[in-house]
């Protein structure tokens, strides 16, 4: 395939852990593509980190543990390929030479990038950094989730279709999680994640292209509390409506 130089392509991830989510993770399973704004697709990946994956014990913290059966048959079938880490980092660090990526995406990102994958790096080598520093200081991250904060969950009708579908938690807020997001985008309100890295990225990319068609002036930057933006937007929204789910109600 010939590169289009004049292209911004773009690295899309996304991980699943073992261990201690909030202190520990650990990636067992990495999924990427090599994308662009428009959500076309030019390569995909999927690994079971061999280190991680191997690892029986350790693989029973996993908070999906109940699905190693698909990893077996994903592996069994060739879709997914069972690598050390060291391994992975490489066909990513030649992705991003390849195609001379400057933007590294996942919906996440604090989680993918900042948490998981230098956690997970650390335990296994003793160094900090994923990525070496030689290739972060050309790389921005950008995260996915804020992005949708700023756009699709922003959107004047989101609210009302929220609470309608469920799509609304106990605390007062909107979710905004990537499930949610591709179920607004999709017009269905019963998607569900496969919570496996490669599928999930899929449905990711389509988010993060969706965003950029918008041509709206956004951060891509992690922002870790960006869930409070579109509850900020729709304050008065969802007071109206929890209003006349109160008034029903007496």
């Amino acid at each position: 395939m010939k590169i289009d130089k004049r292209k911004n392509y773009i690295l899309v991830l996304d991980v699943e852990t073992a261990g201690d989510v909030e202190k520990n993770p650990l990636c067992y399973d990495i999924g990427f593509v090599v994308a662009d704004k428009q959500g076309n697709i030019y390569e995909q990946f999927s690994y079971a980190i061999e280190e991680i994956f191997d690892d029986s014990a350790l693989m029973r913290s996993a908070y999906y543990y109940n699905k190693l059966p698909l990893y077996h048959q994903k592996i069994s079938q060739g879709i997914m390929k069972v690598k050390p880490l060291r391994y992975v980092r490489k066909v990513i660090l030649n992705l991003i030479e390849k195609y001379n990526i400057k933007d590294v995406a996942a919906y996440n990102a604090y989680f993918d990038f900042v948490k998981a994958l230098n956690n997970t790096w650390q335990e296994l080598t003793n160094y900090r950094y994923f990525f070496p520093y030689d290739v972060s200081k050309n790389l921005n991250i950008n995260c996915i989730w804020h992005m949708a904060c700023q756009t699709i969950f922003s959107q004047k009708t989101f609210p009302s279709w929220a609470i309608e579908n469920g799509f609304y938690s106990k605390a007062g807020n909107l979710r905004t999680n990537a499930e949610v997001a591709y179920n607004w985008l999709m017009k269905t309100n019963d998607f569900v994640e496969e919570h496996t890295g490669l599928e999930d990225v899929l449905i990711e990319v389509q988010i993060m292209a969706w965003c950029f068609k918008q041509k709206k002036k956004m951060s891509r930057k992690i922002n870790r509390v960006c869930w409070r933006i579109p509850s900020q937007v729709h304050k008065e929204k969802i007071f109206e409506i929890n209003m006349k789910e109160l008034a029903t109600l007496s």
